[in-house]
């Protein structure tokens, strides 16, 4: 969930520096990842050592347990209460910002997603409509809800892949070096490929939904466009936080 720090360039003083925080973020990330992978695999090299309830819901509190006893347990299962919740927020602050800018570009209601409230600088409704959608998840399993976000994630790489391709390699023309066949063509294919891998096993119960959810955006669209006829509005989120009627002064969004 790195590639989501890119919704908040408006809120950054610096906006040119938003790939270098990604980037940081991925790396620092990344390498928390792995030193507690390669610790807790060390201590746990199979799944012998936990109970069967522990391995269908959660490790973390036996982890906790059979290494530090009791305190040790408590400070893992706060901790990742508290993870958890930043998750959550960044999460629920970002799609809110997304739905605004679909707001702010018409591709949904303005008045409704493009609403900026003037004291806070923050788009209220969106996440107070992301904040009822989320609340559905309860009906459903971590699992499923796990297999609904990969879906999700595939569509996003996968065309993250095909636009690098498309844009660098096809319309820019960046395919007559080796260099450039290697950045622009090679490498995205080979992410392409990967990403199929993942598609092919992905849960077929979450295909399905996630097609018919694509199926609707893609009516949805057909309707918007008037059939394709009028330009698909541009995601720029550059542009000036504005409420309905009015561009707000002072700060942008501060979600």
């Amino acid at each position: 969930g790195f590639d989501a720090v890119s919704m908040y360039s408006e809120e950054a003083k610096t906006p040119k520096i938003m790939p270098r925080a990604i980037l940081l973020t991925l790396i620092a990330g990344g390498v928390i990842f792995l030193v507690a992978a390669y610790f807790t695999q060390l201590r746990f090299p199979d799944s012998t050592a936990f109970p069967q309830e522990a391995i269908e819901d959660s490790t973390l509190p036996e982890i906790g347990v059979q290494v530090g006893g009791p305190v040790l347990q408590a400070v893992l299962t706060a901790a990742g209460f508290a993870a958890t919740l930043a998750s959550w927020l960044a999460s629920h602050a970002s799609v809110s910002r997304m739905l605004m800018v679909m707001g702010r570009n018409n591709v949904l209601p303005r008045r409704i997603f493009g609403f900026i409230n003037p004291k806070t600088h923050t788009p209220t409704v969106s996440i107070v409509i992301v904040g009822v959608v989320s609340l559905l998840a309860i009906a459903f399993t971590l699992e499923q809800i796990a297999a609904y976000i990969n879906y999700g994630a595939l569509v996003a790489f996968s065309f993250v892949n095909i636009s690098v391709i498309a844009w660098f390699a096809i319309r820019k023309g960046l395919r007559k070096t080796p260099g450039d066949i290697v950045r622009y063509i090679v490498m995205p294919g080979i992410g392409l490929l990967l990403t199929a891998l993942l598609w092919v096993n992905l849960d077929v119960h979450a295909l399905i939904g996630g097609l018919i959810w694509t199926a609707l955006g893609v009516v949805y669209l057909v309707i918007l466009t008037r059939g394709f006829r009028r330009p698909i509005a541009s995601f720029d989120e550059n542009q000036p936080v504005t409420g309905v009627n009015k561009t707000l002064p002072g700060p942008r969004s501060e979600i």
